[in-house]
């Protein structure tokens, strides 16, 4: 049993948040998180039509109520799948999420309607944007902790200052987006939890009991986990991506796995593909000149699914961390968190060993 602070704060057996990895639906995977002793997000979505978001007017208002509907009904949807606690996450990106401030009205709405929601709806995920936004230190009234995503020790300390509960400090081994200061998980947490008094949860390229004795060694009180989950039977994701995922060290014995990219999200990291490597390579081009952002955005908001959702593996994005190399199987969310659980109990009893 590994037993933190974090867990008596959100209610869980073990110290371990599930990534929410936004826009692709967690609405299974959350559920069968909690279940097994970890905390499940729900993801942020994205309406069908991603532009519309950015265009004002009618068509905003409207994709602004498609999102929504999408949230609460997986609000709903991991309520009733998990007596145990479980969280939300939103990009709080500012104009280009326009819809955050609705969706953190949906959400504080529906706990307030539904007691049982209420109690287990426990904690509030920023990402990806300012938290001095006034809307999002509104959960904390209605009785919600509140984490905010940092990639630097500059923006922990901002953010607890701001007064989240909770900072998780994201490496840039980590899949999805990662923040523009390059500074690795290693180095990262240290600086992290010795500048801020709240706890701090690790994240970026751990997938392992090893990686989570590593996190809790370098002053974490717990992990956040996204890339693991994407080979799992309850993750929303075609199976050719999870095949796709899983071959990823074959393919790339001699290479990285992954590559940065910007687009429509700033800096993602990809699992490698001719998807990553086009879109890196036009925003090269966007970079000297030679293209737009718009060219840009024409080229990346139409494929978002076509990978995780039409298994067309080469045609979207696949996000994912470094770890991409080390994951070879499909498995149920429950045995992995257990076998991580466990060789992080041996590890941490191991290392005792050391200490004369």
């Amino acid at each position: 049993m590994i037993r933190t602070v974090l867990c008596d704060m959100l209610g869980i057996e073990y110290p371990l948040i599930q990534g929410p990895m936004g826009p692709f639906d967690t609405s299974d995977l959350a559920p069968a998180v909690s279940n097994a002793g970890g905390l499940g997000m729900i993801s942020h979505h994205l309406p069908a039509d991603v532009t519309a978001l950015m265009l004002g007017g009618d068509k905003q208002r409207e994709a602004i109520e498609e999102v929504k509907e999408i949230e609460i009904r997986a609000i709903h949807k991991v309520h009733e799948l998990t007596d145990n606690n479980f969280g939300q996450n939103f990009r709080a990106s500012g104009a280009r999420q326009p819809d955050v401030p609705h969706l953190v009205d949906a959400m504080l709405e529906e706990r307030e309607k539904n007691p049982e929601i209420k109690r287990k709806l426990k904690l509030f995920i920023s990402s990806a944007g300012d938290p001095a936004q006034p809307h999002l230190r509104k959960v904390q009234d209605y009785g919600m902790l509140w984490f905010c995503v940092v990639a630097s020790a500059y923006h922990a300390k901002r953010a607890e200052d701001l007064g989240v509960d909770g900072i998780i400090a994201v490496g840039n081994e980590a899949g999805g987006h990662i923040g523009a200061a390059p500074f690795s998980t290693l180095v990262l947490i240290p600086e992290v939890v010795k500048a801020v008094k709240v706890p701090v949860v690790a994240g970026g390229g751990i997938a392992d009991g090893r990686g989570f004795a590593a996190a809790l060694a370098l002053g974490a009180k717990g992990v956040y986990m996204a890339s693991r989950f994407i080979p799992t039977i309850e993750m929303t994701a075609h199976e050719n991506v999870k095949q796709y995922f899983i071959k990823t060290g074959e393919r790339h014995q001699r290479e990285p796995a992954t590559i940065v990219t910007e687009g429509l999200y700033g800096p993602c990291r990809h699992v490698r593909n001719k998807y990553a490597l086009e879109l890196s390579e036009l925003t090269e081009k966007e970079k000297r000149g030679e293209a737009t952002l718009e060219d840009v955005l024409r080229y990346e908001t139409p494929r978002m699914f076509r990978a995780s959702g039409d298994g067309e593996v080469d045609e979207g994005p696949i996000w994912g961390s470094e770890v991409a190399r080390r994951t070879n199987k499909i498995q149920k969310t429950k045995e992995v968190i257990e076998e991580i659980i466990e060789e992080a109990s041996d590890v941490l009893k191991s290392l005792q060993g050391f200490v004369q």
